[in-house]
């Protein structure tokens, strides 16, 4: 998973960040995902998007299963932006006596703003010590990555501090997946070209790591330690049939939704609502094949740190159900006969200024 972790001024959500600047500071609340499995084993892409200003980073993403040589590799953003499209929730505004509008294929989406980071990369200590294997290196993309096999969590956390990562209470974290067993730990390292961040934002390169594991996985727990409040994720998962959330969450379909305030704050407030149930759930808002067969589902939250105590797994359906989400605002009476729909044009992906 995605851990942003942050050298010397803790800012994690699931993907971590790192700054070797002590002032300044960053702090990633949003984060997207593809989820698919292949035939050796499974795909994970990964997009964040952070807020502030930091003139280092790096990632530490936990993986399930092993990773290779060539397995980590610079994702297509273009694929992000695609699903985003595709399946978007819509707004709908209906007038006394019309039916529902359009359910499928109205939606557009806005991109949230930003330069792609790139630039120079620091390489990390070759010294590993006992407990710490490095099982592939190289660059993928604008970043410089190697990929970590840890048998003892004292090892992997002396390794990280080593190379700057400064853990704080995700040394803990961290420490349970060493001891579960079946994790690859992959620590990627970039030097974005401009320290100071844009008000709207700014997103990473996208990036794809492949690994053997037979299991759709998001670790979830790197967020708890984080310095976001509340963590945004948006999870695509591609295959034959509709997937679902299995064990550590839940997840459930999310039809028409009546409209409560704007429907920013009715989307916001519905993601809330289900991430805060005694087993957190993710919101389910689309459901679907594309043109070329491929059935997308894509599952949503917005959930405060300590939600994510457990993270989520995955399994395709024997049977598929089409949904999507649409936001309605209903008339009053005597309001004229009209109706009009409209796509939630960067729902989810406003940026929220961190004061």
């Amino acid at each position: 998973m995605l851990s942003l972790l942050l050298s010397l001024q803790a800012a994690w959500p699931c993907a971590g960040l790192i700054t070797s600047n002590i002032e300044a500071i960053a702090i990633s609340d949003t984060q997207e995902v593809i989820l698919e499995q292949t035939e050796t084993g499974t795909r994970t892409r990964y997009r964040i998007s952070y807020d502030g200003d930091a003139d280092h980073f790096g990632w530490l993403i936990v993986v399930h299963g092993e990773v290779g040589e060539g397995d980590v590799t610079e994702a297509d953003a273009s694929a992000f932006e695609r699903l985003r499209d595709l399946t978007q929730p819509l707004y709908e505004e209906l007038a006394s006596g019309s039916g529902s509008g359009c359910r499928r294929g109205c939606g557009e989406s806005m991109n949230l703003k930003g330069d792609a980071a790139a630039g120079g990369m620091n390489e990390f200590s070759i010294d590993t010590g006992s407990g710490i294997e490095v099982v592939a290196e190289g660059y993928a993309g604008p970043f410089h990555y190697q990929v970590l096999d840890a048998s003892e969590p004292d090892a992997l956390e002396t390794w990280l501090e080593d190379n700057d990562f400064d853990l704080g209470g995700t040394a803990t974290t961290l420490g349970n997946y060493v001891e579960e067993g079946g994790y690859s730990f992959v620590a990627v390292d970039l030097t974005p070209d401009q320290a100071v961040t844009p008000p709207e934002g700014r997103t990473l390169p996208a990036l794809s790591i492949e690994s053997d594991s037979d299991t759709l996985h998001f670790p979830a727990r790197m967020a708890v330690t984080g310095m976001a409040e509340e963590i945004r994720t948006t999870i695509w998962l591609l295959g034959d049939q509709e997937a679902h959330i299995v064990s550590g969450w839940e997840s459930e379909p999310v039809g028409e939704v009546d409209i409560d305030g704007t429907p920013e704050e009715t989307y916001d407030a519905t993601l809330r609502e289900l991430a805060a149930r005694a087993i957190p759930t993710y919101a389910q808002v689309f459901s679907s094949a594309d043109t070329d067969g491929v059935w997308i589902t894509r599952l949503d939250t917005l959930a405060y740190r300590f939600v994510h105590a457990k993270d989520p797994h995955f399994e395709f359906m024997e049977n598929s159900r089409e949904n999507r989400m649409v936001i309605v605002n209903r008339p009053s009476r005597g309001e004229a006969a009209s109706w009009l729909l409209l796509p939630l044009l960067g729902m989810g992906w406003a940026r929220r200024r961190h004061e």
